[in-house]
């Protein structure tokens, strides 16, 4: 570990517990936040892999064969396409179950679902069509991953980006930047929608996810949205949840 004197002009930040953060002053650099203030103690950026958390009892096992795709899951890992995605090495996640229709006509449900980990990314989608054709085991099969993610890789990906905000960068869900002042549009020039204005979020019927905000006491307000199925956009609701303490 080496020492520095404290540099002028560190940002306060969000409340959050000690610890080793992205150094908002130089870029590659970590330094150690001791709950209240960034400290003169500095070290070269590191991401040891961290012990992986025991999964939540109760999580499903997942199995279907259909065509040429096989799919399997459970609180370990879920593979498909001849791939396997350990929950603890995944790094992106989208998923979304949509409702299809042309002039009115019903077309079918589809269930899509992608993973990523560091040499490898891929996606399945299941769709019975205007039938139905097995679409309870088709449900069934995408509720399960769903279920696996959620319990095991949303907590630790939300965590890390509630971190990278709360030492002052940004993330980024599809069109949507998130950062220790609010969130706004990812375009040029966006103002900044401060989180004390946002009261929450909301999925549609075509899995576009909004950012609801209060303006002028006319209740909510969609101001934003970014399609859940782009990578870790489904990680916005907690990230929400966290700085808005909703």
């Amino acid at each position: 570990m080496s020492r520095q004197a404290p540099t002028p002009g560190l940002r306060s930040r969000p409340v959050v517990g000690a610890g080793w953060y992205a150094d908002p002053v130089v870029d590659g650099n970590e330094r150690w936040w001791d709950g209240s203030t960034w400290s003169e103690h500095v070290r070269p950026y590191a991401s040891p892999a961290p012990a992986p958390a025991a999964a939540p009892a109760g999580l499903p096992t997942v199995r279907l064969s259909w065509k040429a795709l096989d799919i399997a899951g459970d609180a370990r890992a879920i593979s498909f396409r001849g791939t396997t995605y350990p929950l603890a090495e995944v790094d992106r996640v989208a998923y979304k179950a949509t409702r299809h229709s042309i002039n009115g006509a019903y077309m079918g449900t589809m269930f899509q679902f992608r993973l990523s980990r560091p040499g490898a990314s891929g996606q399945f989608a299941l769709d019975g069509g205007s039938r139905d054709t097995n679409i309870d085991a088709f449900r069934a099969c995408w509720n399960g991953c769903v279920d696996l993610v959620e319990a095991v890789v949303c907590p630790r990906l939300a965590a890390q980006d509630i971190a990278r905000v709360a030492a002052g960068g940004t993330v980024t869900y599809g069109g949507i930047v998130v950062g220790a002042e609010g969130v706004r549009a990812k375009r040029p020039l966006a103002k900044v929608i401060p989180w004390q204005e946002v009261t929450g979020t909301e999925t549609n019927a075509v899995g576009a996810l909004r950012v609801l905000t209060r303006r002028d006491g006319k209740g909510d307000k969609a101001k934003l949205w970014a399609g859940v199925d782009t990578w870790n956009t489904v990680l916005l609701p907690r990230l929400v949840r966290h700085f808005t303490g909703a």
